[in-house]
């Protein structure tokens, strides 16, 4: 029993000896505990404040944000603006520009065949009184005597008479003293006589000749080609040719180089002028031809 009472004892020691080192170890974790819990006080404090901050950056940044995506948007629009809308608007205005162009080609087209049918129509006028002149040249004319039969009628009525197959002037005979004495040396200069036709639509497009100094038709004939061209018909044409300052009529001109004119009773008139009007243009602006075709005439004859 004394055994088992002091090993009962002795053990009741270790235990309490154990218990005070429990009870040290106790209050050590308590300790450690109330440490650990301020420190996590502390950390979640700190923690918070942290998540203050990252929701004020992230609003920050969001904020950033958006005003950047409007940065970008408006840049895109000044980019679009420079760089997209010039060739969108160069591109319509190239479209009515080739509309424009379009237009005009048709235009210059329909004004090209027009004036190739007038120049068809001249060349056909030509070819018209170079056939009269050519009759004219076949009649019985002396470049130094008339006869004279009635005065008074029109000088381009007479020539129209060749395309009816009349003479144009009548061969030459000695006149009578009473006759001698009453014929004038030449017939003096008259006013020209205007057609009636319509002027050629092409005499509008060339500009006026100015009449304040003299024109010299025989330079201006003997500048010109010989041999009919394109186009040559605005030269035939040509108001400063047509002109009252330019030359008169047949009759004047072939009394200017002395040779007196007169016609026949049996010319009937106006044929010529008719012919002419056909084509719409007046026998005014075609004497430069009649003359032109006179004056080699008369120079071949002389010589």
């Amino acid at each position: 029993e004394k055994s088992a009472w002091r090993h009962a004892q002795r053990h009741a020691g270790e235990l309490e000896v154990l218990a005070e080192r429990l009870q040290d170890n106790a209050e050590s974790f308590e300790f450690e505990a109330r440490s650990l819990r301020r420190q996590n006080e502390g950390l979640e404090s700190r923690l918070d404040k942290e998540r203050i901050e990252h929701a004020e950056d992230r609003q920050r940044w969001l904020e950033r944000e958006v005003e950047l995506f409007n940065v970008i948007k408006a840049q895109k629009a000044k980019v679009k603006e420079r760089f997209v809308a010039p060739p969108t608007k160069l591109l319509e205005e190239n479209a009515e520009l080739y509309l424009r162009i379009d237009t005009l080609t048709a235009h210059l087209s329909q004004r090209e065949s027009e004036v190739a049918r007038q120049e068809d129509m001249i060349s056909e006028l030509q070819q018209t009184v170079g056939a009269l002149m050519d009759e004219l040249e076949r009649g019985r004319f002396d470049v130094d005597h008339f006869e004279p039969a009635t005065s008074g009628s029109s000088d381009l009525d007479a020539l129209s008479a060749v395309d009816a197959g009349a003479p144009f002037l009548t061969p030459p005979k000695t006149p009578e003293p009473s006759e001698a004495a009453a014929q004038p040396a030449a017939v003096p200069p008259r006013r020209r006589r205007t057609s009636s036709a319509a002027a050629h639509p092409l005499a509008a497009a060339i500009p006026p000749v100015s009449t304040s100094a003299p024109f010299n038709a025989l330079a201006e004939i003997d500048a010109k080609s010989a041999a009919p061209q394109a186009g040559a018909g605005l030269d035939v044409l040509s108001p400063g040719i047509a002109t009252p300052r330019s030359f008169g009529s047949l009759a004047e001109e072939l009394s200017r180089l002395g040779v007196p004119v007169h016609h026949g009773s049996a010319n009937e008139p106006g044929a010529l002028r008719e012919k002419l009007a056909q084509y719409g243009l007046s026998t005014d602006g075609n004497r430069k031809i009649l003359k032109r075709r006179l004056e080699k005439y008369l120079a071949k004859k002389k010589r």
